[in-house]
């Protein structure tokens, strides 16, 4: 292969990982009306997060309750409500964290709080 083919693989190659960290990523804890948020880094958005199971606090206010609410806090989001007997939250995050939330192993689907 000539020099000139091998750069432009290379090339390629390197477009394609170094491109939107979507583009390859398992969206399937997402709801599909989420998905193009994804593109839009940096908006706040609200959510549900469906979790596999109970979550210990209803509370992330103190020093404990900071501790149990981690994954939200580190991502940046902002806990709402507690909903203990389904194992979900409301909650409002940045729209570039949404990928990295689906992908605790505790979530089990993050949709989008939409008003009923």
């Amino acid at each position: 292969m000539k020099k000139k083919n091998w750069f432009a693989l290379i090339g390629l190659a390197l477009a394609l990982v170094a491109g939107t960290d979507t583009a390859l990523a398992d969206t399937s804890k997402i709801s599909p009306d989420l998905l193009p948020y994804l593109s839009q880094p940096g908006q706040q958005v609200n959510v549900i997060v469906q979790y596999s199971g109970p979550q210990v606090s209803t509370n992330c206010s103190g020093f404990i309750g900071t501790l149990l609410c981690t994954p939200l806090n580190l991502l940046g989001g902002s806990l709402h409500t507690v909903f203990a007997l389904l194992n979900a939250v409301t909650a409002t995050v940045d729209s570039g964290n949404l990928l990295s939330l689906s992908n605790l192993p505790s979530v089990t689907y993050v949709s989008l709080d939409r008003t009923l």
